[in-house]
């Protein structure tokens, strides 16, 4: 089996082995320039770094995936050119103003315990299934609907612009069967589990600290998958 080249990064001990499948692959000239790839190829990187992105090229296709993606971080505060930046803010604040959007009938339904819970879908956890809990895309006012979009594309963002608007094209298509559901204290922004499912995307938001244990959160994990193209196995089940 061929090596790919991020192994370049990895030293002797790592401890995961790369499941990275070549045919024929054309590698990144030195000069930037790209020779046409005609192989799938997939790789993920899995270091204690908060940081566990996963891309999926197929040959002769312009699709990516970046499912599955961990993020997060500890600490979540951090000094940036004179100011103090919450790293997970734009995630947070966008999910605290739709659940503060919510009728008390609506949170009924999106909130799900006062106490939060961990991620369900982290490392490992390739072809688990979870339940759609919440409030349902299509119960939201038209208003409330534009800050389910706003929160997913917090997550969402960081794809280059072209795969992204393909991704939020899919977003906005199964946005009635969307589901937002909360798991945690209301009023205490970042200490709050979220989660959104929809058949293609499922965003988490994990805290790490209790209100019990700190002021201000400190650590915290956030996850995205395509349940149906984890790593990009729809492409590869039908080379």
């Amino acid at each position: 089996m061929l090596r790919c080249p991020l192994c370049t990064l990895h030293d002797a001990r790592c401890r995961t082995p790369c499941n990275t499948r070549f045919r024929l692959a054309d590698w990144p000239l030195p000069d930037g320039g790209f020779t046409r790839w005609t192989a799938m190829l997939g790789f993920s990187f899995d270091l204690h770094l908060h940081l566990l992105p996963a891309r999926a090229l197929p040959g002769a296709r312009a699709d990516v995936t970046f499912s599955p993606m961990l993020t997060g971080g500890q600490p979540l505060y951090i000094d940036h050119d004179g100011k103090t930046e919450f790293i997970v803010g734009d995630e947070v604040n966008a999910a605290q103003a739709l659940l503060e959007s919510l009728s008390e009938d609506q949170k009924a339904q999106a909130i799900r315990s006062d106490k939060a819970t961990n991620l369900l879908l982290g490392p490992g956890e390739y072809g688990t299934t979870v339940a759609h809990n919440g409030i349902k895309g299509s119960d939201l006012s038209e208003a409330q609907r534009e800050l389910l979009i706003a929160l997913i594309q917090t997550r969402l963002g960081f794809i280059n612009d072209d795969d992204n608007a393909a991704k939020m094209e899919t977003v906005m298509a199964e946005l009635d069967d969307t589901y937002f559901g909360w798991w945690g204290p209301q009023d205490a922004p970042g200490f709050a589990y979220f989660r959104i499912t929809a058949p293609s995307t499922i965003i988490e938001y994990a805290p790490q600290d209790t209100l019990a244990e700190a002021r201000e959160q400190e650590h915290a994990h956030s996850m995205y998958r395509d349940p149906g193209n984890d790593y990009g196995m729809k492409w590869i089940g039908a080379e």
